[in-house]
């Protein structure tokens, strides 16, 4: 490309031209243009001149030489571009218009002063400015002076003059400033005109005939129409007559009205005075009598006398309560009133529910105001070097504040115009390297707490949500502790830093940070990922304390050594024929529903008082005012006394109130409910939902429109059918008959219909039809008489209504909650009607499925009497014999890909069918597998309807039992390993071979391998089920040191390689490759610490009590203990007693009784040791193991140790296969369970103390030791 000084000037191009076709037709023709760009003048607007950057010489003088171009049929003007001329200063003179070499003054001239000097090194200015040219204080060699601008301005219109072409000029002499020069006309250009045709005809004749043959038509339309008319006129005159008849009616109708109206009134006014009378009346007077009864049914002891009795009173109590609620209050009677008059009114089903539907509720296009604080914390090693990342972050990811660590010295007036739109707070550092920098968006309100900590960085956050934000970095080398920091901490705070301490790794360093956070209730957030690339670890993430907070981090480049962490504070909750008949009665369902149900905006609520504190209140209010007005100190000290009354009596109501949420917490009341919602949202909050998508280029979707229709276009492809090799052996093999072809399935029931739907959880989520299972609560017995038909239906004709395969998609979060749709989770949300009839398919198809023994005994998922406990016992002893044996072992940890949304449709009936299956059975499966479809929805936002081709609904009770029987020969499809299955959940055992060096097991266990990849890679080919292969792991477990010396990979595809771990999450527990727990124990008890400190900032109506915080305990904590319960026997002895202190001291640190020992605190609450609650469990665990298959195949793996302990003990001898020394004693876990056990006492663990030992402690407390 030539120079851009060498460019060309394109004149008096029109500014209304399509300038894109201009630019294109440019380089058309002359591809040597390699820019073409419309110049601008000082006010920065377009200008008639296009300049033209060339890359080639020879078309520059082409063009040059012609001296005009032709575009678009018109010719332009081109020149020569001449950039501004450029005004030189003599550097010794401060001359115009030469160089220092050419001047020809001796003295040099100081720029600054204009003095004349011999030397400027050895001048001394007097730093007044004063310009040698016009005098004025400027520099005289500054572009400002107006000497140079007029010097630069003469010497620019010189080279303009030279360059420009002469105008065009008249033959007699005159210039001719109306000529345009760049039209060139040319005949060819345009087309000739149409020759005109002369007509021989007479066109006024040919009108005239016309207009005759119209006039005859009207004349024919006329008598047609009197003929018309004459009979309209009869019909009005019978229309007469039928109105007089009407109207005589309608008087009757309303005299007889009018009559009905009156007695109408009447016996409201009677049925009002008897429904009092029996409300008011009766029926407390029955209660009392019934009370009474109860009293003397009972002897001195408080035992019943006559229980038949008893159980009489109770349900005539109850039949008194349903009476007295079945009553309508007066606006549900004239809501009642309305929707019958609607009913009777309309025509027809659908003008009614025309009406119906203006009643629906929608949310419309707004948004709530904020639905959370999202934070980014990031080290940032220097935010020179990386404030544009940041910028890069804030527009990607609309951040409300951010926490920048490691700034290093920062200009703060430079940072406030990059970050105009927040406010900033700046804590320097020990170090040039240090620094805090906490940015806050404008709007959320936000307050600096001073602190003199170096790199700590704290700000009060004022909004939706009150909160204390701390930023902190905290180097090996800081001059300060973690206790210097419990001064700025509050009820509610959260504090994000770089903590350099890896809480899973840094021993000593993670328990001093732990104990410091375990006495301010902190508990510590971390992210999934390790956030410092540098050390590999976790060592920045956040300190919470009465929050809830949803953290993850970046995964993007980072130029950083550490990568940015993505958080969010949430504290909003937004949130709100067959075919025909079918669809009819569903609409009609959710359009009633909908008619009775008022809707209302409510923006601030409060708590509802008593009437009499409510006029307490007001009264002191009242009493205050008087007081300011009259200035009286009497006045003032009586308000004061009376508000410490109120308060007093507000406190006592609340706690009151509370009380009585403890009292019912475990019913099925409106009370419980709210308990119960109030303390899940807080302790334990929902961590699914998603925030925003990112699309396939990267960008983030946050709208709910584009995020729905970014997540259909995904799923829609995502759910077509796969492309099968056909001929296949599951649909295309021979048939095989069987002896139950002709099998129906039975018929339903009423009173098996009315068990299942009273048994199914009454929940309020919305199908895709706008009906919730809450609504079956309100549903007359004979609904049911009429669906019971149509399931009968269904299962006889195996035909499903269309409205049954609806389906509504909700998108779960797996992992992180900004993500792009394939790490999401389709939930799906089937027919209410449906799910019923799914279950009562359910029942009878396991049936057939356990007549026939059709499920493996190593499949536990989704089965009864097959528990996950006993799965991961089995497991577990598989392992521990194996190791026993001295052989190496692999475990593969399997994960297949989206395993429930790929079944495929032919294969799975195809192959079910060759199982034994009754075609009746099969038919109806197909029928609810094929024609569905769904769409997504994403906060009250629908996507548009798709096609779904593959896989079961996950949400459907009947796809988990399909997709075991589709796959219940993998175990025996994997030859030469131990499988264990626990739905998906694959887990294949493989080891060497016996009896043969360690080094040649290895070689073995390889081949062996292999041989298991090949087999697991053709069954899911088979049966198309794609594996994942970057989630399938490999697990090596030995009694020998070391780490396996060969890899593992697949066959197929990529061969990607299997990755070797020391542990795996399996079922829930962490696996390690030694059989180990001290990883998992930790990880109890992090999560223990982040809930004891929910807990403890937990707050009913301002209040908290040691009912609530035990309670609470009970539900959101003990729960995580009992995942300790299956293996608490097989841990250390110290393990043990190390978790049962923890176990007492969580539940000390929920009641504030930390100062008391375990011993007093036992014995004072009557609290159950933890080593008690695992026995207890143990004792029912193997007393339910008695009678399942669970502990058949418990007791069959204990039996083989027995006789593998005798083949040891030389009692017997099998032949092919020698005795080694490294073969050791094995316990089975039976054995182990039941050792453990009767080392336990079998009274209870809690201290009896004496009364004289009680009194004593009263009297002389210092005499015990705590």
């Amino acid at each position: 490309m030539i120079p851009p000084q060498l460019s060309l000037i394109v004149k008096n191009v029109d500014l209304n031209l399509d300038f894109e076709d201009f630019c294109s037709e440019i380089k058309l023709l002359y591809p040597s243009v390699k820019n073409v760009i419309r110049m601008k003048n000082k006010f920065q607007s377009y200008i008639k001149l296009v300049k033209l950057e060339l890359i080639s010489s020879s078309v520059r003088e082409e063009l040059l030489n012609g001296k005009k171009i032709i575009i678009g049929y018109i010719a332009y003007d081109i020149t020569e571009y001449l950039a501004p001329a450029t005004v030189l200063i003599c550097s010794k003179c401060m001359g115009l218009g030469h160089f220092k070499k050419q001047c020809s003054q001796i003295k040099n001239t100081c720029r600054t002063c204009g003095d004349l000097v011999d030397d400027l090194k050895l001048h001394i200015c007097s730093k007044i400015e004063k310009c040698i040219h016009c005098g004025l204080d400027h520099k005289s060699n500054s572009l400002k002076c107006h000497v140079v601008k007029s010097f630069r301005s003469e010497l620019t219109r010189k080279l303009l003059s030279s360059n420009n072409h002469p105008s065009h000029v008249s033959q007699n002499g005159i210039i001719d400033l109306n000529k345009n020069v760049n039209i060139v006309y040319n005949n060819s250009h345009f087309p000739n005109l149409p020759v005109a045709q002369n007509s021989s005809s007479n066109h006024m004749l040919n009108k005239l005939d016309n207009l005759l043959a119209q006039i005859a038509d009207v004349n024919v339309h006329l008598s047609n129409l009197k003929v018309k008319n004459d009979k309209i006129e009869q019909i009005i005159l019978a229309k007469n007559d039928s109105d007089i008849l009407i109207k005589e009616n309608l008087n009757l109708l309303s005299k007889q009205s009018m009559e009905l109206k009156k007695e109408v009134i009447v016996n409201n006014l009677k049925v009002e005075r008897h429904e009092n009378m029996f409300t008011k009346l009766i029926i407390p007077m029955f209660e009392d009598f019934f009370s009474f009864i109860t009293v003397q049914n009972c002897d001195s002891n408080g035992r019943t006398l006559d229980a038949d009795l008893k159980l009489k009173l109770e349900r005539y109590l109850i039949q008194m309560k349903k009476a007295k609620e079945a009553s309508l209050s007066p606006f549900e009677f004239y809501l009642f009133c309305e929707i019958l008059e609607e009913w009777e009114t309309y025509p027809n089903l659908h003008s009614c529910f025309s009406r119906w539907q203006n009643f629906i509720q929608v949310s419309g296009k707004s948004k709530p105001k904020l639905l959370s604080y999202n934070i980014l914390s990031f080290n940032v090693r220097g935010l020179d070097l990386r404030w544009q990342e940041v910028l890069l972050l804030i527009s990607s990811f609309n951040f409300d504040i951010l926490v920048l660590i490691e700034t290093g010295i920062i200009d703060t007036l430079f940072y406030e115009k990059i970050f105009s739109n927040f406010k900033i707070f700046y804590q320097k550092g020990e170090n040039k390297h240090g620094g805090i920098l906490v940015l806050v968006r404008e709007g959320i309100f936000s307050n600096r707490i001073r602190c003199d900590l170096p790199n700590v960085c704290v700000v009060d956050i004022k909004g939706e949500e009150d909160f204390r934000l701390l930023g902190v970095y905290a180097p090996n080398s800081k001059s300060w502790s973690w206790d210097d920091l419990s001064l700025f901490l509050t009820k509610k705070c959260i504090v994000y830093g770089d903590f350099n301490v890896d809480i899973m790794q840094d021993g000593q360093k993670a328990e001093s940070l732990l104990e410091w956070t375990d006495i301010h209730f902190l508990a510590p957030v971390l992210p999934s990922s390790v956030t410092s690339l540098r050390s590999n670890r976790v060592i920045d993430y956040a300190l919470v304390c009465g929050l809830n907070i949803d953290i993850q981090t970046y995964n993007g480049n980072t130029t950083s050594d550490h990568r940015p962490i993505i958080s969010s504070i949430p504290f909003t909750v937004a949130r709100q024929k067959l075919d025909s008949t079918y669809n009819d009665y569903i609409r009609f369902l959710f359009l009633l529903s909908t008619r009775c149900t008022t809707f209302f905006s409510l923006d601030k609520y409060r708590l509802a008082l008593p009437v009499e504190l409510r006029s307490f209140l007001s009264y002191i209010r009242a009493l205050s005012f008087r007081q300011i007005r009259t200035k009286c100190f009497m006045l003032k000290k009586e308000v004061l006394f009376l508000k410490k009354i109120a308060k007093k009596e507000l406190n006592h109501f609340f706690t009151s109130k509370l009380d009585y949420l403890l009292h019912v917490r475990n019913s099925s009341s409106l009370a419980a409910i709210y308990f119960w919602h109030k303390s899940k949202h807080c302790l334990k909050p929902s961590s699914s939902s998603i925030h925003a998508l990112i699309n396939t280029s990267g960008e983030i979707i946050r709208e709910n429109e584009q995020m729905c229709e970014l997540a259909a276009d995904y799923y829609e492809s995502f759910f077509k059918s796969s492309n099968i090799i056909r001929p296949h052996p599951y649909t295309d093999s021979p048939p095989v008959m069987f002896d139950n072809m002709d099998e129906v399935i039975p018929e339903v029931t009423l009173d098996e219909l009315m068990s299942s739907v009273h048994a199914k959880r009454k929940k309020k989520s919305l199908d895709a039809h706008g009906i919730a299972n809450f609504m079956f609560n309100f549903l007359h017995f004979d609904h049911w008489s009429l669906l019971l038909k149509l399931y009968n239906y269904s299962f006889q004709n195996s035909i499903l209504p269309t409205a049954w395969k609806d389906t509504r998609i909700i998108l779960l979060a797996k992992k992180e909650h900004v993500c792009p749709p394939s790490l999401t989770r389709p939930i799906s949300l089937l027919d209410s009607f449906q799910k019923v009839g799914e279950k009562l398919f359910l029942t009878r198809f396991r049936n057939v499925l356990f007549r026939r023994g059709l499920l493996p005994d190593n499949q536990s998922g989704f089965r009864e009497n097959f528990r996950l406990q006993t799965r991961l016992l089995l497991f577990l002893e598989d392992l521990r014999s194996l190791m026993s044996n001295s052989s190496p072992i692999c475990t593969i940890f399997v994960d297949f890909r989206t395993a429930f949304d790929q079944l495929w449709f032919e294969g799975c009936i195809g192959k079910v069918r060759r199982l034994g299956i009754p075609p009746a059975y099969l038919n109806w499966i197909y029928a609810w597998l094929l024609d569905r479809r769904g769409f997504i929805e994403i906060n009250e936002t629908r996507s548009r309807w798709f096609n779904i081709d593959k896989g079961c609904p996950q949400g459907s009770v009947l796809s988990p039992t399909l997709f075991i029987t589709y796959n219940c020969d993998l175990g025996s499809s994997l030859a030469g390993c131990i499988s264990h299955l626990f739905a998906d959940d694959l887990a294949g055992i493989v080891t060497g071979q016996l009896g043969i060096k360690y080094t040649y097991q290895c070689l073995d266990l390889e081949k062996r391998l292999k041989v298991f990849i090949d087999h697991l890679e053709y069954y899911s080919c088979l049966t198309d089920q794609p594996i994942n292969t970057n989630k399938t792991q490999a697990l090596f477990t030995t009694r020998a040191i070391g780490h396996p010396k060969f890899d593992i990979h697949f066959n197929s595809g990529s061969k990607e390689k299997i990755s070797w771990v020391p542990e795996y999450k399996y079922l829930g527990y962490l696996i390690s490759s030694k059989l180990g727990w001290g990883k998992f124990l930790k990880f109890i008890m992090i999560k223990v610490r982040h809930r004891i400190s929910l807990i403890k900032s937990f707050r009913l109506f301002g209040c908290t009590s040691p009912a609530l915080r035990k309670a609470l305990f009970l539900s959101f904590v003990l729960p995580i203990f009992t995942w300790v319960y299956p293996i608490f026997p097989f841990l250390s002895v110290k393990q043990q007693s190390e978790l049962s202190h923890f176990y007492f001291s969580s539940l000390r640190r929920v009641m504030f009784c930390l100062h008391w020992n375990e011993n007093f605190f036992a014995f004072a609450l009557d609290e159950k040791s933890l080593e008690d609650r695992c026995a207890a469990y143990w004792e029912r665990y193997l007393h339910a193991l008695a009678d399942s298959t669970d502990g058949l195949l418990l007791f069959e793996k204990a039996n083989l140790n027995v006789l593998r302990q005798s083949w040891i003990n030389k009692d017997f001898s099998i032949k092919c296969l020698r005795k080694s020394k490294r073969f050791i004693s094995n316990e089975s876990v039976i054995e182990t369970v039941v050792s453990w056990l009767s080392s336990v006492p079998s009274l209870s663990s809690i201290p009896n103390y004496e009364l004289d030992e009680i009194q004593l402690l009263e009297d002389f407390p210092e005499s015990f030791l705590f």
